[in-house]
């Protein structure tokens, strides 16, 4: 009900503010700024550099070690992405480092 109360009163509120913007001659420059806002916010992010969001990451010393870092920070951001949650309600920083050091221990 709290939502649907919100549509309500933001449908008259857009009105009102669509005719004032009329009124002052600015609906094409609003226009503009939100349809760029929005491209901005609906892209899809490059997660192939997800691996920058992670701390720590020294202790992935090897080529083997910051591959695997790479791939599970890569499926973080994907999941979180998918879930719109933050990356480490997924998994924190710390538990990819020591997943991406034990993936690379088991491939040696």
């Amino acid at each position: 009900q709290y939502a649907a109360s919100d549509v309500t009163y933001l449908i008259r509120v857009y009105k009102s503010i669509i005719e004032k913007l009329k009124e002052l001659d600015r609906i094409e420059l609003v226009t503009k700024q939100c349809e760029t806002q929005s491209r901005k916010y609906f892209r899809k992010p490059d997660i192939s550099d997800s691996v920058k969001t992670v701390k720590k990451v020294g202790r992935c010393d090897t080529q083997l070690k910051k591959q695997k870092l790479s791939i599970l920070a890569s499926w973080r951001e994907y999941l979180a992405m998918e879930y719109n949650c933050p990356r480490k309600w997924v998994l924190t920083d710390d538990q990819v480092v020591r997943l991406s050091l034990q993936l690379a221990k088991l491939e040696q």
